[in-house]
């Protein structure tokens, strides 16, 4: 697990470790059309632009790791400030974004 910004940052492989051992949660941070064509099973959809607003709809995840994502990772990097200001302390970046994840042959459910 390497660090972006002051936040970590996990590929594909170790955030499904993540997922499984501690119940880690997806945070999709793409707009809705993206979101529509192909996201994260599972994952708690919140737009970056949205997110300082929202960002009390995941209080109830505190206790687990947050993995935030976006097309390419880039975006999602910005997340961890907004989510540690308000308490949460596992705050983790899938590099390469759902491109990384879809390369990887991993799950991806479409709306």
């Amino acid at each position: 697990m390497g660090r972006l910004n002051g936040m970590k940052s996990v590929n594909p492989t170790q955030a499904t470790q993540l997922s499984n051992r501690e119940h880690a949660v997806f945070l999709d941070t793409r707009d809705d059309a993206e979101y529509s064509a192909g996201h994260i099973p599972e994952a708690v959809h919140i737009p970056l632009k949205q997110l300082p607003q929202r960002v009390a709809e995941l209080n109830k995840y505190k206790d687990h790791p947050v993995i935030a994502y976006c097309r390419s990772g880039n975006r999602s990097n910005s997340v961890g400030s907004v989510l540690k200001k308000n308490g949460f302390e596992s705050v983790y970046n899938l590099g390469g974004g759902i491109a990384a994840w879809q390369k990887a042959n991993l799950p991806v459910r479409k709306n």
